[in-house]
């Protein structure tokens, strides 16, 4: 209870008025009317007619009803939540001309719902926002343009519907003449019914027309009543707007806003993809002052002290030290530079004092009838952290804004949408408008709008809240007031049963204020009035006004008090349990009312007030989190709660037992604490790519591989799940000496022996060493002690044998090595003798080797040194630290090819210690080796035939016999260049002399590869005709050449066309380009025409027996056919070897004349003729 008082208290403390933003496009009652068109005078048929549909959607589920009583017509609707909903209105509705119309199209629902109208065809479409019924006021101006079109009867209108019940009288002033003749500037009344309209269209000529923008349309007191609520819509048939560009034109549709609800500052936005647009600044007041980017506008601009246009491309803040209202116009396709597509489309922009939280709106596409291909949306908001971030588009964040030139209080958005629902909400409020572009058509209208009558409004206050409408909370005590731009001199509340109805006589106000140069009172009614059900309640409010400016006394204000119920808290956190971290607390209340106040307390004795605050608690412990809000209209919510268990971070504590060496194990023992629980996880990190999981605090051991700074961490858990803090400490891992020392060679009777330390150590600090040498010597005393800490100390050995010293080395980090190494004290008597295996003779261009047969009597010899030529070259000698016995010694001397032979003497000396030592010698025989050359090799083509190779031979007076190898040659020098085909081949000649020595000697010789020639297969040629040689080659840069070259057009192609009179062998010669050539030969084979005697006489006189047909035995495959006088065949024959001897079946034809069919075949047409056997 006392968290509660505490809560209420610094909700109310908090409190001030709200102007919550309730008078927007969405509602439950709507006024609507199917406006003018151009095809309602020019349509040619019903195919051209225009159409008109209701776009209806809401972001709740609800039902409705559309009725047009005057033409029967009525349909339900069902609305899905963010789905549209789509009505079509009979075209019998529609307002063909100018005058009074009892088709007000009206729209109800249960629920508030949003709903758009459209009136199209054939690229010829215009879309609007429409307004609540309840939104609507009492004056207007017509807005509209200059009238331009591509046809006649396109006319600028406006139309006023009456909203209310009763009678209606409207005052209707023109700002130019009309069609039936209403002069600009006069005014004149009609009386309309509720749902009556009344049309004003402007006065045309041809293709042009007035603009009746400046028109003022108003309600005025009658007899019975006073003034009421009207609608006005404004457009036109058809209009272009833009000069010296397409004549497409399109037609205007938009609902006006009431006077009362103009602002004085707009931020205009030109659109994508129609960049340059024309703007429309209208006064309400002549006397306004209006400021364009800053600059002042002066008075004379305005056309008729009402409108100004200027054409842009940029954004532009318009401000107003009194109301104004700003107009977007969108052109004509390919007009003032805006390319394709587009038409244009007007658009009612709305101030930046009327702005809106959550709009659905609908980017219109219908199934027939347009073509829209693009669909936009631009925005203004505040620039702030707040609207920037929690602004969405169809749930997904929007952030793209740019800051306003002229203005960075304010930001800009554009984007581009899909056809059909988009849902806009941000946590504060903006403006919107939403259009589209086809081939020569466009839509365009505010896509969602606030409209409060800025001097006439009823508030409502309660505990929490002032709001400048009627809403308020159940169970919530609240109080009524009615702010008015006059002072009644009686006010009466009619509450339709709900309160007693109250009548106030010279009521007196309880405060005033300036509103647009206006003086505004506000009226309170002090007792206070609950209600107990949420629901909408119908009141009215009738006041005497003594200075009614066109309107009776009685004034009737009707409005519907809404009451909704308590917001019910809904929070969430996410906290990980664990000091210190962050708790996150979301409100995730599901409200039906914007918030305009939270209240957060963390149960620590601190508040928050933002939406979603993140809290740091300062110590562990069990905290109760509570939570409020209040809606705009003042509903207070109950409190939500959470219990935060915070639970402590246990503390990491671990130690590192030293030395700290590469590769050698490393102690870590953990000691860390948590005040309350117990520890169940500790993460190591080594400092390097190890990360280690321990699933108890038992001391364990590790090891790093290289050397360097290390810096070990620990993090531990609780049983909780809390981590601690991570804990670490800087280690340096120092390197591992490599201990190592290098033993002396020494005989008994050596003075002593000296150590060589060889130690190493990857970070080069060797001179930091510390040592510790053993001897190993068990005769060793004071005056020879056995120990030694000097780097490379000495030490007296007093027998022979072997010894076994130990070195540890240090470094100052503590890291150590140790070695141990056997060595021998050796004998004083060695005995030096070799062998050679193979005789004393060697070649000189061969290595001289011998095997090693020396020792000693005790121990091991410790060195032997080799003198190869002692005589003549000491300096040539081999040192072996370590010989043995059967150990091969071998030397290379240097080749030579005179005197035949030279002798050298090899000295052998072999240590047993540095003053123990004996020698050996022996003389040996050198012999000369062949002296060869080899000639440079001609390179030669792969098909030509064996060649000799003589190039290669011995030159010195050596005897012997020389061989050759290789690919493709004999051992006598023969050379085939077939088989090596192309590329470089290698050529050895090996001489052997007699003496026993031999040497090689390498050449190359290139191999060109062989072209290949292909003269193409044989070819029939008919007598008369030409034909192309098939001929190719294959080969690198080929020529050719054809010979004979007669009958050719060209000898130097691979192809050339041949045209022989006779039987004709072409040869086809190719050359590559290293010179290699190849043939081959073709035959042309010339067909004659065969002759055919046209008579023979198989008499058996040896003369003319048989039909010969000349040249026929060209044509293998030829058929012969004889026919007798009746068709019969009589003769056929395949080839020419036996011609027709005159009989038929062995008998002899009777002489006469014959058909005959001669088809030769091979390319040649058949023949026909007669032939006449004679006898």
């Amino acid at each position: 209870m006392r968290i509660r008082v505490i809560i209420l208290l610094l909700l109310i403390h908090a409190i001030h008025t709200l102007f919550a933003q309730d008078f927007s496009n969405k509602g439950k009652d709507f006024w609507i009317g199917y406006g003018n068109h151009v095809r309602m005078f020019n349509a040619a048929g019903p195919n051209q007619y225009e159409k008109m549909q209701l776009y209806i959607t809401s972001d709740i589920n609800t039902v409705g009803k559309v009725e047009i009583a005057s033409v029967g017509f009525s349909q339900n609707f069902t609305i899905t939540a963010n789905q549209i909903t789509t009505i079509d209105i009979p075209r019998s509705a529609a307002l063909m001309d100018q005058g009074l119309y009892d088709h007000g199209i009206h729209v109800t629902a249960q629920k508030p719902i949003v709903v758009y109208s459209f009136i199209y065809v054939n690229a010829i479409s215009g879309a609007t926002v429409c307004l609540p019924t309840e939104t609507l006021g009492k004056e207007y101006f017509s807005v509209n343009y200059s009238q331009a079109a591509n046809e006649q009867n396109a006319h600028s209108y406006f139309f006023v519907i009456a909203a209310d019940e009763g009678t209606t009288t409207v005052e209707i002033t023109p700002s130019a003449d009309t069609k039936i003749g209403q002069p600009a500037g006069v005014p004149f009344t009609v009386d309309l019914k509720q749902g009556q309209i009344y049309q004003v269209l402007g006065k045309t000529t041809g293709q042009t027309g007035v603009d009746l923008t400046g028109s003022k349309i108003r309600s005025i007191s009658n007899n019975t009543s006073g003034c009421k609520k009207i609608a006005v819509f404004c457009g036109s048939g058809k209009i272009k707007i833009g000069a010296n560009c397409d004549q497409t034109s399109d037609n205007l549709y938009q609902q006006m806003y009431p006077k009362a609800t103009w602002g004085k500052k707009y931020i205009a936005v030109p659109g994508l993809g129609n960049a340059n647009n024309y703007f429309r600044i209208c006064k309400s007041d002549p006397t306004a002052t209006v400021w364009l980017n800053g600059n002042q506008l002066t008075a004379s601009s305005f056309i008729n002290n009402f409108y100004y246009d200027f054409l842009t491309k940029e954004v532009s803040v318009i401000e107003s030290d009194k109301p104004i209202l700003v107009a977007q116009y969108f052109t004509t396709q390919n007009c003032e530079g805006n390319p394709k597509p587009g038409d244009p489309d007007m658009i009612y922009l709305n101030p930046v004092e009327q702005t809106i939280s959550r709009v659905t709106l609908n980017s219109m596409q219908p199934v027939t009838g347009t073509n829209i291909q693009v669909h936009y949306l631009n925005f203004v908001l505040k620039n702030n952290k707040e609207a920037i971030n929690s602004f969405k588009v169809d749930g997904s964040p929007f952030t793209n804004f740019n800051p306003v030139p002229n203005d960075s209080n304010y930001v800009y958005g554009r984007m581009s949408v899909s056809s059909g629902t988009h849902n806009i909400v941000c946590d504060t409020g903006f403006n919107i408008i939403s259009y589209g572009f086809g081939e020569a058509e466009s839509y365009g209208y505010s896509g969602g709008t606030n409209l409060k009558d800025l001097y006439q409004f009823v508030s409502i206050k309660n505990q929490y809240a002032t709001v400048d409408f009627p809403a308020g909370c159940r169970n919530s005590p609240f109080n009524f007031s009615m702010v008015l731009p006059y002072k009644p001199t009686q006010l009466e509340w009619k509450f339709n049963g709900l309160f007693p109805d109250t009548l106030i006589i010279a009521p007196g106000y309880d405060s005033t204020w300036m509103v647009n140069g206006r003086q505004l009172y506000r009226f309170k009614i002090e007792k206070p009035y609950t209600i107990y059900e949420i629901g909408s309640y119908p009141i009215k409010i009738i006041a005497q006004n003594p200075t009614p400016e066109g309107c009776s006394g009685v004034q009737e204000i009707d409005y519907v008090l809404e009451i909704f119920e308590k917001p019910k808290a809904q929070i969430n956190t996410e906290f990980s349990g664990c000091f210190p971290d962050s708790t996150y607390f979301t409100d995730v209340s599901i409200l039906d009312r914007p918030v305009s106040k939270r209240l957060w307390n963390f149960g620590d004795g601190n508040i928050s007030q933002v939406k979603s605050p993140v809290y740091k608690y300062k110590a562990p412990g069990t905290y109760t989190a509570y939570y409020n809000l209040i809606t705009d209209i003042g509903c207070l919510s109950d409190t939500a709660s959470k219990i935060i268990e915070v639970n402590p971070a246990p503390v990491a504590m671990f130690d590192l037992l030293s030395p700290f060496c590469k590769l050698q194990d490393i102690t870590i023992s953990d000691s860390s604490s948590v005040s309350s629980g117990s520890i169940t996880g500790w993460l190591w990190k080594m400092g390097n790519a190890d990360s280690l999981v321990k699933k108890d605090n038992a001391s364990f051991k590790y090891r790093y591989n290289t050397i360097g700074d290390y810096r070990v961490s620990l993090i531990v858990e609780s049983d909780k799940g809390c981590k601690s803090q991570e804990v670490s400490r800087q280690i340096n891992v120092g390197a591992v000496p490599n201990a190592g020392f290098i033993t002396p060679g020494n005989c008994i009777k050596d003075p002593f022996s000296q150590f060589i330390d060889s130690s190493s150590i990857e970070d080069n600090s060797e001179s930091a060493f510390s040592y510790t040498w053993n001897f190993g010597d068990a005769n060793a005393g004071s005056a020879n002690p056995n120990f030694s800490t000097q780097k490379n100390p000495l030490h007296k050995y007093t027998a022979t044998g072997e010894y076994s010293v130990s070195l540890v080395v240090n470094t100052p980090k503590g890291c150590a090595d140790t070695i141990q190494q056997k060595f021998y004290i050796n004998g004083a008597k060695p005995n030096a003798s070799i062998a050679f295996k193979n005789g004393l003779e060697f070649c000189s261009n061969k290595n001289v080797s011998f095997t090693n047969e020396s020792g000693v009597d005790v121990g091991k010899l410790i060195r032997l040194e080799v003198f190869w030529d002692y005589n003549y070259d000491p300096k040539i000698k081999t040192i072996d630290s370590f010989p043995f016995q059967s150990k091969t010694y071998q030397y290379n001397y240097q080749e030579f090819f005179s005197p035949e032979i030279k002798s050298t003497n090899i000295m052998v000396f072999a240590y047993s210690g540095q003053n123990c030592l004996d020698s050996t010698s022996q003389i040996i025989s050198l012999k000369a080796t062949p002296k060869l050359v080899f000639d440079p090799l001609s390179p030669v083509c792969a098909n030509e035939g064996p060649l000799m190779i003589t190039q290669a031979r011995n030159t010195n007076s050596l005897s012997g016999n020389g061989a050759y190898s290789g690919l493709g040659i004999t051992t006598s020098g023969k050379f085939y260049p077939d088989k090596v085909k192309s590329g470089i081949d290698s050529i050895a000649y090996t001489f052997t002399a007699d003496n026993g020595c031999s040497n090689v000697i390498k050449n190359t010789i290139e191999v060109f590869p062989a072209p290949m020639a292909n003269a193409g297969p044989d070819l029939d040629l008919l007598e008369g005709k030409g034909i192309f040689l098939q001929g190719r080659g294959m080969g690198r840069e080929l020529s050719y050449a054809w010979t004979p070259d007669f009958y050719l057009n060209k000898s130097d192609t691979a192809q050339p066309f041949a045209t022989p009179g006779n039987d004709q062998y072409y040869t086809l010669t190719v050359k590559s380009r290293d010179g290699c050539k190849d043939d081959d030969v073709v035959f042309v084979k010339v067909l004659k025409k065969p002759l055919i005697p046209n008579a023979f006489s198989p008499n058996g006189d040896g003369m003319h027996d048989r039909w010969e047909i000349k040249y026929l035995d060209s044509y293998p495959e030829a058929t012969v056919e004889v026919y007798n006088r009746y068709g019969e065949l009589v003769y056929k024959s395949i080839g020419s070897s036996k011609p027709w001897d005159g009989t038929f079946k062995g008998n002899p034809v009777p002489v006469g004349t014959y058909y005959y069919l001669v088809n030769p075949k091979r390319g040649r047409q058949q023949m026909s003729g007669f032939v006449d056997v004679i006898r």
